[in-house]
């Protein structure tokens, strides 16, 4: 029953890391939490064509406490879970349990221009944040993972690309050492087969990234981003555990660059988002829209500009 219950929190995990391949240019951020003491709480999610944010947490007791956050914006995403969980009964099947999810994405179609020909692009990715475990011997189970997950496919489905970085932190339920784990995979494909795959294990799920792929430049492309959090954790007996998944500093797109076919850069290439967002360059917030109500305020404002203007006029002459 225990082992059906993780295997439930690892596809749970995996559905939410998915990149959300609707609409272009949007954002979407989910916050889930559960515990033995406070039930089930439901999914806290936000979705929009600019940022969007979710956040709970379950109330801290003397038995548990969970944490979820999660926000996304065009070209940046962060996620963070935490629980903490002690449990005064014996409990081998691993039925009083803790986890908290975080999911943040985000999709957007990029257009590039290029008088030389173009081969491929080059994305960098920076990914920051921790993942941490700690617990006592009897734990049951106890995971901490995280998982940053882009696709980019082209307008006629013909040309597309996946780059997955999954990073798993547990503690052996027998000694309470904690192992880590962390695993890259590329992939591209061309008139849908396959091109090129990899599959590395990086000694360090974080830090700067970049994600090669042929690239059809003829036509728009639409990429998306996703950053999911998963802390799970089930004590037994007189026991507790700890487990942290913060990527507050989170993952942060710092430009896409063009190259030819000998993978040297295409100088004059240029890209343009149907969000906005200037992909050629590291992530910066995109202006501030007004809210309708502020559009009226803007307009019943220049319109009484426009009176007080007028009168004086007409008291002028």
């Amino acid at each position: 029953m225990v082992r059906n219950f993780r295997f439930g929190l690892s596809a749970l995990a995996l559905m939410a890391a998915a990149p959300v391949l609707a609409a272009p240019a949007s954002t979407s951020a989910r916050a889930q939490a559960s515990g033995p003491q406070s039930g089930f709480v439901p999914t806290v999610s936000q979705s929009g064509p600019g940022s969007s944010t979710a956040a709970l947490a379950l109330p801290a007791n003397s038995t548990e406490a969970a944490s979820a956050f999660a926000l996304a914006d065009f070209g940046l995403l962060k996620a963070s879970t935490s629980v903490s969980f002690t449990n005064y009964v014996h409990d081998p099947m691993g039925l009083n349990s803790v986890f908290a999810l975080a999911n943040a994405s985000f999709s957007d179609t990029l257009t590039g221009v290029s008088v030389d020909p173009v081969g491929f692009a080059r994305i960098t990715l920076q990914i920051d944040g921790s993942v941490l475990g700690d617990g006592g011997l009897t734990r049951v189970f106890g995971d901490s993972r995280f998982g940053v997950f882009f696709t980019a496919s082209s307008n006629d489905n013909n040309h597309s690309a996946r780059f997955d970085l999954l990073s798993l932190i547990s503690a052996d339920p027998l000694t309470g050492a904690v192992v880590q784990t962390n695993s890259l995979y590329t992939e591209s494909t061309i008139g849908g087969l396959p091109q090129s795959n990899s599959s590395t294990n990086p000694a360090n799920a974080f830090g700067t990234f970049e994600w090669v792929f042929a690239f059809d430049i003829s036509q728009p492309w639409t990429v998306s981003g996703s950053l999911s959090c998963l802390t799970a954790s089930s004590a037994n007996g007189n026991d507790s555990s700890n487990l942290d998944c913060n990527l507050g500093n989170s993952v942060t797109w710092q430009g896409i660059e063009f190259l030819d076919a000998n993978s040297d850069p295409v100088t004059g290439a240029t890209v343009s988002s149907l969000s906005g967002q200037n992909y050629s360059q590291p992530y910066s917030p995109l202006p501030a829209v007004p809210e309708p109500a502020s559009w009226a305020m803007l307009i019943a404002g220049f319109g009484l500009v426009g009176a007080t203007a007028r009168r004086r006029r007409v008291a002028t002459a």
